[in-house]
This record gives C-alpha cells, sequence and structure tokens, in this order.
C-alpha cells in the first residue's frame, strides 16, 4: 500500500500520549497485558468505537440508496375502485390491474448531488471512526501509565515503610543501652505510623487506577508492562501543530462542509423539473364493461416541475446555504480547540522535561546528606530529629 502523508501522521498522532509516558513503566509483571494488548482490547469492545462504526455502516447504505435512485424502477398497478355515474348508475370501467416501469431520465442533478453528499457523510463518519478510536487509545493509554506511575509510588511508599521500621528497630537497639535516648524513639514510631497511612492511601490510589483501567478496557487488567515508544516523539511545536492538518477529527469537519455543499445544491434544484420515462400495462374495460386483461399499453414522459410552491422551496435553500457557512465555522472552532490542546500539551511536558534534571540532582544531593547524617547519628552527632527529615 502506497504510503500517503496522512497515513504516516497519523500513527504519529494516535501514539504521541504513549510515547510521552513510556519513561514511567515497571518491569513486566506476571499475567500483564502490554500497553498495545490493552489499548487494542479496549478499541475492539468500546462502545463509543462500536457506535462509531455502526453510524458508519448505516450511511454506507444510505450511499447505495442515493446511488440507486436513478435506476429503473418497477412496480404493479392494482387500483381496485367501484365507481357510480349519475343517471346511468354504477361505472363498470373503474379499476385497473396491470404493471409499469420508470427510468428516471433527468432530475436536475439532485441524484448525483445527493450521491455525493451521503459519500461526504460516510467520509466523515469513518473520520469520526478514527477519531473515537484515538480518543479511546490515548484513554486508556493515560489511564495505564497512571496505573504504572501509582504502582511504583506504592513501591516506594512500602520501601520507605520498611526503611522506618529498620531504623525503629535501630533506635530500639540504641535506646536499650542509652536510656535517655528514648524520644528518639516516640519520633521513629510516629513517623513510623505517618509512613504506613502514606502507603495505606498510596495503594487506594493505585486501586482507584486500577478500577479505571479496566472500566476503559472492558475487563480487569492483571499488571503493566514496559514498553518502548511506539512512534517518533514530535520535535517541536509547530511541527505538532503541522500534524493537525491530518488530524481526524479536522478530516470529519472538513467532509461534514462538503457535504452541507452537496445538500445545498439539492435544495437549489427546486426550481428544476424531473422528467421521467414511464412505460404501462393495463387492463382496461370496453363500453360493455368486459376487462380485457393486459390489454392496454402507454408509453410517455412524466414531468413534475413546481416553480411556484409557495416560497418552500427557497427557504429550504436557503437553510441549506446557511448550513454550508455553519460547517465552515465548526472546521474553524474545531482546529482552534485541537491547537489550544496541543500549546497547552506542550507546555506541561517542557515545563516536565526541564525539571527532570533538577530533581534528578536534588534526590543525589539529599541521597549524600541521608548517608552523611547517618554515620554522624551513630556516634551521637545527629539527632534522630536530623536524620528524619
Amino acid at each position: 500500500m502506497k504510503k500517503t502523508p496522512r497515513s504516516l501522521a497519523r500513527p504519529r498522532l494516535t501514539t504521541l500520549a504513549l510515547a510521552l509516558g513510556s519513561t514511567l513503566l515497571l518491569q513486566p509483571t506476571a499475567q500483564a497485558e502490554t500497553l498495545r494488548e490493552a489499548v487494542s482490547i479496549a478499541l475492539g469492545q468500546h462502545p463509543q468505537v462500536l457506535g462509531a462504526r455502526r453510524n458508519a455502516e448505516a450511511i454506507r447504505h444510505e450511499v447505495t440508496g442515493a446511488a440507486n435512485a436513478m435506476n429503473t424502477r418497477f412496480g404493479v398497478i392494482a387500483e381496485p375502485s367501484v365507481g357510480y355515474t349519475r343517471g346511468q348508475g354504477r361505472d363498470r370501467r373503474s379499476g385497473d390491474l396491470g404493471a409499469q416501469a420508470v427510468k428516471p431520465i433527468y432530475d436536475g442533478g439532485r441524484t448525483d448531488n445527493e450521491t455525493d453528499r451521503q459519500r461526504a457523510r460516510l467520509s466523515s463518519a469513518n473520520y469520526s471512526t478514527e477519531a473515537s478510536r484515538d480518543d479511546i487509545a490515548l484513554r486508556v493509554a493515560d489511564a495505564y501509565i497512571e496505573v504504572a506511575k501509582q504502582q511504583q509510588l506504592a513501591e516506594l511508599a512500602h520501601d520507605y515503610v520498611d526503611g522506618i521500621a529498620a531504623l525503629q528497630r535501630r533506635v530500639q537497639e540504641i535506646v536499650r543501652i542509652d536510656q535517655g535516648r528514648g524520644y528518639d524513639l516516640l519520633q521513629t514510631d510516629s513517623r513510623l505510623a505517618q509512613a504506613r497511612l502514606t502507603l495505606a492511601d498510596r495503594e487506594g490510589q493505585l486501586a482507584e487506577a486500577r478500577e479505571a483501567l479496566a472500566q476503559l478496557v472492558g475487563q480487569p487488567i492483571q499488571g503493566v508492562t514496559s514498553t518502548e515508544p511506539p512512534g517518533e516523539p514530535i520535535r517541536s511545536l509547530q511541527d505538532a501543530m503541522d500534524l493537525l492538518n491530518m488530524h481526524p477529527s479536522i478530516l470529519a469537519r472538513r467532509a461534514e462542509v462538503t457535504a452541507a455543499r452537496k445538500a445545498a445544491a439539492v435544495a437549489d434544484a427546486w426550481t428544476k423539473p424531473t422528467v421521467n420515462l414511464r412505460a404501462r400495462v393495463t387492463s382496461p374495460r370496453d363500453f360493455d364493461g368486459k376487462r380485457k386483461w393486459f390489454g392496454g399499453y402507454d408509453l410517455g414522459l412524466v414531468t413534475d416541475w413546481s416553480p411556484f410552491d409557495g416560497g418552500v422551496g427557497a427557504a429550504t435553500a436557503a437553510a441549506a446555504n446557511a448550513q454550508v457557512l455553519t460547517a465552515e465555522e465548526a472546521v474553524a472552532s474545531t482546529r482552534r480547540a485541537l491547537q489550544t490542546d496541543v500549546a497547552r500539551h506542550w507546555t506541561q511536558i517542557q515545563s516536565r522535561v526541564g525539571r527532570v534534571g533538577t530533581r534528578a540532582e536534588l534526590v543525589e544531593s539529599t541521597r549524600q546528606v541521608r548517608a552523611a547524617y547517618w554515620e554522624q547519628f551513630q556516634i551521637g552527632k545527629r539527632s534522630i530529629i536530623d536524620l528524619l527529615n
């Protein structure tokens, strides 16, 4: 399959959030679903995606129906009736039975424009399906990364509890030797209780994150696993803005503009006639009332033209043309909303990236201070307060 700019851009759009959060994921665990597996499961059964697909399927049938409007139509003539003429009594020649074929010849472009309108609607529905898939994929990615983050924080909280518990045991040994340092034991007991409370809070947040992910995917996720960025990261804000030209939401809005224009063309054809070629086989009766079954033949042109309809056609056309302007404004509104979101996310990303190095330096310096304080604490030059803080 030939690669187009849209086909190259779409994976980057759908996987941008996956790449941003991949560094937060943990090492593989037993029976853990990968991020791609979780997204695949969600896309296969999420109601938002299924509803978009069903809508596209329904519009596809409407395209077929619109394209068949110029085909020959065959039907049965069945007119059971009872006639009566004043002074003569019952009219035995009333009613008819036969068949007819109608072939549309000219309709002022209504069929062609309606077919194009339905095709534009189908294109919009397909793009909307893509947008729904992208939305669910990104939401699953966010929830998946949140589980990984909360799980890592819970592990850190558990390690902190273990560290404070080990410190408490060390302080207990010191207190048995030096009764004057009993206050240190009270401090470690208090800090251990705080650490356990923090651990319980982290475990609760982890459970909530797992439940949110399960709701999106449609089934419980056994665990999270590490993953590589699924695509090339966005290099600049301008690159991200340029990709919006291929965003499914923008393309769907553009298709809606095309559909609105074709609908306006259909409405503008109200001043044009329709001409059909009609062939009929009927069953007339003679003057004596005897019916001649399928003995009548009729071939002719049938014209329907209503140039004076009380203003209904003109009003309908004006409304349809106004809808074109509305659709064009929707494109601009959607683009502006996406640009705002992209700019906000880009600012957040750059801010967080800028803090990574600073936080790494802070962690390393804190680790060195802690080691120095621990050595001084063991020889009595630092209090337990200094060590805990």
